[in-house]
Parts: C-alpha cells; structure tokens; sequence
C-alpha cells in the first residue's frame, strides 16, 4: 500500500492504527543494538561448534 494511502487508512480505521502500532513495537524489539549481538554471538558460537 502506498503511502498517502496508509495514512488516509489509518485516520479512518482506528483499530487497524492501533495493530500496526503493535507490529511496529514487536518489530522494533528484535532490531535493537543488544538483540543484533545476541544473533551475532549465537551464530559465531554455531560456527565453531559451541
């Protein structure tokens, strides 16, 4: 969908602004400094077989 029109549905549908404000927070959640580490960490340990 593009983007004016994303807008003009989330003005007009309130329950459908509110589930992209929960995808977006879940989203959000697993793309922090700390979450990329842990991947980063966890695949280097399956590398080399820890």
């Amino acid at each position: 969908m593009k983007r004016g029109l994303l807008v003009i549905a989330e003005l007009i549908d309130p329950d459908l602004r509110i589930t992209m404000e929960k995808n977006v927070k879940k989203k959000s959640e697993g793309l922090s400094w700390d979450r990329i580490a842990e991947d980063y960490i966890a695949a280097y340990n399956t590398v080399l077989g820890r």
